[in-house]
């Protein structure tokens, strides 16, 4: 997969089917979510909980990474992930989507 464009927004969806009330959380690199990222991180859920998106607005070069969604409940945890790599560039639009294990990640550039 080529790299994604430095300055645009990533979007990643995950999507679960389950009977127990779940959370999700965001990971980058086995680690939560930096507090610097919050000014450009949205974080949402809809569908009754079953869809859930992180979206990081205006991608930096420090934000490539593996990026996991957890999922926990009563009766267990599932996560997700998907590789986002950022580079500086300075070619034409470009739009990507696709589904890496189970993960939607679109991408417009």
């Amino acid at each position: 997969m080529p790299p994604f464009l430095a300055g645009q927004n990533a979007v990643f969806e995950c999507e679960l089917t389950s009977d127990t009330p779940t959370s999700m959380t965001w990971l980058k690199d086995n680690r939560l979510l930096e507090d610097k990222l919050a000014d450009r991180v949205l974080i949402s859920s809809h569908e009754d909980n079953t869809r859930f998106l992180l979206e990081l607005q205006h991608c930096r070069e420090s934000d490539t990474g593996v990026y996991t969604a957890r999922a926990t409940n009563a009766v267990g945890s599932a996560t997700c992930t998907a590789q986002l790599v950022v580079q500086e560039c300075k070619y034409g639009n470009v739009s990507l989507s696709l589904t890496v294990l189970g993960m939607l990640v679109s991408f417009a550039f």
